[in-house]
């Protein structure tokens, strides 16, 4: 009908792990290791980034894709988590967009369980939509992503990191961790 979204593949596949099944510690936020994922897009940029964040603690990582396919946003995920020990990656909460699709690789990549949230559902995955608010502070809208160097991105993941949280009692992710 007029005005409707036409649904996607990619929200009909019924073989992805649903947020459902993700064990109830994660909403509890009583443990480090639980990790949420998504991708700040950009209309004046081919390039991409991509945030990720630890639910419990706060600590975020952002990192550059060269554009929104699975392989490129998988391989920096892939980098960012990789350098996290196997014991504080629990599980990764994830949207149900294009460039998550190829979750299967991630997971055994890093040992690691994977969630989606339902479709439309962004206030699933809260505390990334809040970390993605966060690098909007020093990166508005209509950023063009090709133009911010990386040391640049690595400035405003540092400030963000070692902002304290009233949450944590004045602590930063970062001492949390």
């Amino acid at each position: 009908k007029k005005g409707f979204r036409k649904a996607r593949k990619a929200e009909r596949k019924a073989s992805l792990p649903s947020i459902e099944y993700r064990p109830a510690v994660v909403d509890a936020r009583s443990r480090i290791g639980d990790w949420e994922d998504d991708t700040l897009v950009s209309r004046q940029s081919e390039e991409r980034i991509k945030s990720v964040n630890e639910r419990r603690s706060g600590v975020v990582f952002f990192g550059k894709t060269k554009d929104g396919t699975a392989d490129a946003c998988n391989e920096m995920t892939r980098r960012k988590l990789g350098i996290i020990p196997p014991f504080y990656r629990q599980t990764l909460t994830r949207d149900r967009g294009s460039e998550n699709m190829r979750h299967e690789e991630l997971s055994g990549a890093l040992g690691i369980d994977i969630y989606f949230a339902h479709p439309y559902s962004s206030w699933e995955r809260g505390s990334n939509e809040n970390v993605n608010g966060l690098l909007r502070r020093y990166f508005p809208k209509k950023t063009n992503w090709s133009e911010v160097s990386d040391k640049d991105l690595a400035r405003a993941e540092y400030l963000i990191n070692t902002r304290p949280r009233k949450r944590h009692g004045g602590l930063t992710p970062v001492e949390v961790f």
